[in-house]
């Protein structure tokens, strides 16, 4: 099993994908919400939980969830340099699987 603390991209996948699976769990149909264009997790406003509850800080409130869980399930950036880009383009790609059925992979 390869270690994900050594290849920050499925390590932020991974995180996207917990986090997303959460919301599948808690927020039905989640995934019609998030505007795709406009999806930015560096913002406050327009990452996941800012387009699903009206701000990060609500959002992880409305989820019960403190920082070191929001960035387990990948609503925080933890990677740091290019971390949000990454973590933007994999949560992306956890909409895409959800609207068009498509496999999660490497694609932005």
């Amino acid at each position: 099993m390869r270690n994900l603390a050594r290849n920050p991209y499925e390590m932020t996948r991974a995180r996207a994908a917990a986090g997303a699976a959460l919301l599948d769990r808690v927020v039905p149909g989640w995934w019609r919400r998030v505007r795709l264009r406009k999806l930015d997790i560096s913002d406050d406003c327009n990452c996941v939980t800012g387009q699903l509850f009206g701000s990060y800080a609500e959002g992880l409130e409305a989820l019960e969830l403190g920082t070191g869980e929001a960035k387990d399930y990948g609503f925080e950036n933890q990677v740091g340099g290019k971390g949000y880009w990454i973590l933007t383009n994999a949560w992306r790609n956890e909409l895409r699987a959800r609207r068009y059925g498509h496999p999660v992979g490497r694609q932005s």
